[in-house]
């Protein structure tokens, strides 16, 4: 940084007009100083409503994440005890289970790796996926599901439904990765939908 500010003080740059000069990310908001050679910050994360340190220099800040993914439930099986579910039978049912099947996987944006870790919102209720995810699915274990939950419902991976909400810090810890990564992987065949109020 200290080089970067000697370079600041050659005389052909302090004859630009205009110059946007920055060397911070979100993190460094809350100690930017109004008087230096610096006159603009990168917010990375902080423009989707994600604090970058939760226990940072920027914990108190208010933040509200802009950023949801939903997906469809688009198929329920009950399956048997001792049942292995996808690919590498990663997971073996302990019990007669019901399980449903999510239209999204690792080639949209789910990691690989938050299979038997994260969970799925369904109806407001937090449920685990199971297995591995592939590239264009992933399991959730409904069994535990106080009414019976259909094909063709809303499934919540990132966002709020009703009193819950999954962080997309949380799916990141769950798939030992950043949220950064996530962000950057979800792919074009991901549908965007643009809001001006949360819904």
């Amino acid at each position: 940084r200290s080089r970067f500010c000697e370079i600041l003080g050659n005389p052909l740059l302090k004859e630009q007009k205009n110059l946007l000069v920055h060397a911070d990310n979100s993190s460094s908001l809350s100690d930017l100083e109004t008087d230096s050679l610096f006159n603009a910050v990168r917010i990375g994360l902080l423009q989707f409503g994600i604090s970058p340190e939760p226990n940072g220099l920027l914990s108190g800040l208010s933040v509200e994440p802009v950023l949801s993914f939903h997906a469809k439930l688009a198929l329920i099986k009950k399956l048997p005890r001792d049942t292995t579910l996808s690919y590498g039978r990663q997971h073996r049912l302990t019990r007669d289970s019901v399980i449903g099947i999510i239209s999204a996987g690792y080639g949209d944006a789910i990691p690989l790796h938050c299979g038997n870790r994260a969970s799925a919102l369904i109806r407001g209720k937090a449920y685990p996926i199971v297995g591995r995810v592939t590239m264009d699915q992933t399991l959730v274990d409904l069994t535990d599901a106080p009414d019976e939950i259909e094909a063709g419902e809303t499934v919540t991976l990132i966002g709020r439904q009703e009193e819950e909400t999954l962080l997309l810090t949380s799916l990141a810890e769950h798939a030992d990765t950043i949220p950064w990564e996530l962000l950057c992987s979800i792919t074009k065949r991901v549908q965007r939908v643009y809001t001006t109020k949360r819904e």
